[in-house]
């Protein structure tokens, strides 16, 4: 076993020096590094730069003369814990002048204890050799707190020295930071504020003990924060508008002191309110004007009136209030704004004004007339009541939808009783206005309405028609004989048959009488040959297109009864397809040329109830014939064609 007990004395032989002859336990606690903890549980052993025997006598003058007397090894221990020369010597530099001279440009020496479980990121002794060196991650685990010296150099250094009194053993930590945020850099007076701080303790193992938060304003007076255990807690914004700083000081178990601040900005408020309002014209409200900046900061009201009309502008501070005078009925808008001295800021208010206006009453009769015939107008109860009076009253009457101005009446008196009569001269339905200008500025109008229709009932606007049709040609046949040079007599006879198709129109009623109708219809048509030569003959047939596209006016003979018979005038363009005919070796079909025809149309629609549908039915003849394009021959249409189906009045 002596092999085993000459490495372990190796292992912990550099521990027990550095630690000046303590004795180590077991490495459980993590440094800043992440190496363990070095537990040091006695000071003032071999490892000691001076050993001090009476810790009382040891002031601010002894420290001094030890200090400049171990210059040597105290900036060896600098030079092995921060390992860079350069670094050392100024950190050397500003331990000396806080020690030489305490006070100048914020350095501190005090006297503390040292608590058990502090730790320290480095700390300095006596090695084998005599010369100084460090071990980082210390952690104080003896009995009791040790008296030291507590060194703060200039402000915004790095590092914290403790020089303990019992053996002058220098050592340090990183100076802890403190960073401090608002959850928003402006509020509203009263709204909640979210306070977080943040931050590091320092190095060493150092840990942050508490945390404290104040705030305050221009006048001075300071509040205090609660913060939890995260760091975090919660204010309500004050009331006054103006910057408020908020300082953080957050204290190690060193002792040591981080702060930290920012501002918040309140801003203005302000809040216009009336009183009185709704007051009878003239008359007058009360405005007053509260906000959360100083009286001494009066802010410029205007009031405006429904029309836009300004009123007398004023000055008015919070706390403050002022009667205001409203001349006529309607809405006032009252506007405070200006600098608060805080910011600008402005609020508004309404108010309003009421008044006896005149009474305005119109009456129409019947309401409901044929196109052509007289409504009378009734204009009563336009009195002046509440001082107010008119000399005339003007009343018009317009079709909604033909934009027909019926008549334009004119009444005279201002206590008016009296009718008149109005002419509707077409099928709509018409507004009544009557007007009049009051002399207190109002505007007077009170409106009746009347319809003038078709006779038998209301004129429908659309139809739309969908049927069937069947076709029936009314054209004679094409005969065509001719005699070869070979003696032979040929004969050719074209006639078209019967067709039928699917179609649909829609027509557009103009007057109670009269509309345009668009319609189309696709439909087949079949066609027939038969051709002879000397004592041979053959028949053929084929079927073709058949497409109108016709457009008519239509004659309503019975407006708007149950059945409405009608009939009119048409035009079309049609379009034919093509038909083969292959007669004894022959072709004598092809395309058919489009063609362009006149036609006449007689339709009946019988309405199905009191609801918009009907039954519909009709004939349409068309003139119309067309050419083979390879010059073959006409073939002469003329059909009538029945149609049968459904319509939908709207």
């Amino acid at each position: 076993m002596p092999g085993m007990k000459k490495v372990l004395c190796l292992a912990i032989l550099p521990i027990l020096i550095c630690l000046l002859a303590s004795t180590p336990r077991a490495a459980d606690a993590q440094g800043v590094s992440g190496e363990s903890m070095k537990k040091l549980v006695k000071l003032g052993g071999r490892g000691s730069i001076h050993r001090s025997k009476d810790l009382d006598a040891m002031d601010q003058a002894a420290l001094k003369d030890l200090f400049h007397r171990h210059e040597k090894l105290l900036l060896e221990v600098l030079q092995d814990a921060l390992g860079d020369a350069d670094a050392a010597q100024a950190a050397f530099d500003e331990l000396q002048r806080a020690i030489d001279a305490p006070g100048a440009a914020g350095a501190t020496i005090e006297e503390m204890d040292f608590p058990t479980g502090g730790s320290l990121e480095w700390m300095g002794y006596r090695n084998r050799s005599h010369r100084g060196s460090a071990v980082r991650n210390v952690l104080w685990d003896g009995p009791a707190p040790f008296k030291a010296w507590k060194v703060s150099p200039a402000k915004g250094s790095a590092y914290s020295f403790v020089i303990p009194k019992i053996c002058l053993n220098l050592a340090s930590y990183e100076n802890p930071t403190c960073d401090i945020e608002l959850s928003a850099e402006q509020a509203g007076p009263g709204e909640p504020i979210t306070v977080r701080v943040s931050g590091s303790p320092g190095g060493g193992g150092n840990r942050i003990a508490s945390n404290s938060v104040e705030f305050w304003g221009e006048s001075g007076t300071k509040s205090t924060i609660a913060i939890g255990p995260d760091g975090g807690g919660q204010v309500n914004a004050p009331k006054a508008a103006g910057k408020y700083t908020f300082q953080s000081t957050s204290a190690t178990d060193l002792g040591q002191l981080a702060m930290c601040r920012t501002e918040l900005f309140v801003k203005p408020v302000c809040a216009l309110e009336v009183h009185g309002s709704p007051v009878e014209a003239p008359g007058k409200v009360n405005l007053s004007l509260s906000g959360n900046f100083p009286a001494s900061s009066a802010l410029k009201v205007t009031g405006k009136d429904a029309s836009g009309g300004s009123l007398e502008s004023f000055s008015l501070a919070p706390g403050g209030n002022r009667d205001v005078e409203l001349p006529h009925g309607g809405e006032y808008v009252f506007t405070a704004a200006g600098d608060s001295g805080s910011g600008n800021v402005s609020c508004r208010a309404t108010a309003t004004a009421t008044h006896h206006p005149a009474v305005c009453s119109i009456v129409v009769d019947p309401t409901s007339v044929i196109a052509g015939q007289s409504v009378k107008v009734d204009v009563s109860g336009m009195d002046a009541a509440g001082g107010n009076s008119f000399g005339e009253i003007k009343v018009t009457a317009t079709g909604n939808n033909t934009g027909v101005e019926a008549c334009a009446l004119s009444f005279a008196g201002s206590s008016l009783s009296g009718s008149q009569n109005c002419e509707l001269p077409k099928v709509d339905d018409y507004t009544f206005v009557a007007t009049a200008q009051v002399d207190n500025g109002d505007n007077l109008s009170c409106t009746a309405s009347a319809t003038a229709v078709c006779r038998g009932g209301t004129l429908p606007r659309w139809t739309l028609r969908g049927f069937g049709a069947g076709i029936a040609p009314q054209g004679s046949r094409f005969d065509e004989t001719r005699t070869t040079v070979e003696g032979v007599v040929e004969r050719t006879q074209f006639w078209a048959g019967g067709g039928s198709g699917l179609g649909a129109s829609i027509e557009r009623r103009f007057t109670c009488t009269g509309g345009l109708e668009l319609g189309v219809l696709f439909g087949q048509i079949d066609g027939r040959v038969m051709f002879d030569s000397g004592n041979l003959w053959e028949t053929d047939e084929d079927s073709f297109g058949f497409l109108p596209i016709t457009l008519g006016w239509n004659f309503h003979l019975t407006p708007n009864k149950k059945a409405d018979f009608f009939l009119g005038p048409v035009v079309a363009l049609v379009k034919y397809g093509s038909a083969d005919f292959n007669v004894l070796g022959r072709n004598l079909g092809g395309s058919l040329d489009d063609d362009f025809a006149f036609g006449a149309r007689l339709g009946l629609d019988v309405f199905i109830g009191d609801s918009p549908w009907a039954f519909h039915a009709g004939l349409l003849y068309l003139n119309t014939s067309s050419d083979f394009d390879n010059g073959t021959g006409e073939l002469d249409v003329d059909p009538l064609i029945g149609l049968a189906g459904f319509a939908y009045n709207f």
